[in-house]
Formats: structure tokens, C-alpha cells, sequence
């Protein structure tokens, strides 16, 4: 688990192979993420003025990507025997 923790996006090839990789390119203004922040800031939020605010969205992966903060927005959850399922925060 601590090789993921090597911030290897490559912007040149768009390229990542660790965990810490993924959200630094996910971070680095991706067409998926542009795409969607967009159609949430026009298709949702301008309807939604704030007094004569307009609200707009922004996006965010992981500002500070380390593996640690990773870790804890992801979860386990485990199935334990008696039909139950528990949920375990893996950070």
C-alpha cells in the first residue's frame, strides 16, 4: 500500500498507475471533470441565485492528493455472517 502513496500522474502522456496518481490527474483540470462541473454550475445552480448572487461550482479530487487523505474518504464494507453488513472507513 505505501508504493501507492507515489504521486506518478504524468500530464505529458495523461498517465497514472498508483492511487495518489489517480487523483492528481483527476485534479488536473480532466475533460470528465470540466464536462461535469459545468453541467452542474449551468443545469443546476444559476436556477438557484443567492439574492443576486448566481452560484457556480468547483470540483475537487484532493487538493493536498496523499495517500492518507485517500484512504479516509474511501470505505470497506464487510459482510458479517448473521445477514449484516458493516461498514469500515479503510483511512
Amino acid at each position: 500500500m505505501r508504493a501507492q502513496g507515489e504521486g506518478d500522474f504524468d500530464e505529458e502522456s495523461d498517465s497514472a498507475s498508483t492511487l495518489v496518481g489517480f487523483l492528481c490527474r483527476a485534479e488536473h483540470d480532466h475533460d470528465a471533470v470540466t464536462a461535469a462541473r459545468d453541467d452542474i454550475s449551468t443545469g443546476y445552480l444559476q436556477k438557484f441565485p443567492i439574492c443576486s448572487d448566481v452560484l457556480r461550482g468547483e470540483i475537487g479530487v484532493a487538493s493536498d492528493a496523499a495517500l492518507t487523505r485517500a484512504l479516509e474518504r474511501l470505505e470497506l464494507t464487510l459482510f458479517a455472517g448473521m445477514g449484516e453488513w458493516t461498514r469500515c472507513g479503510l483511512g
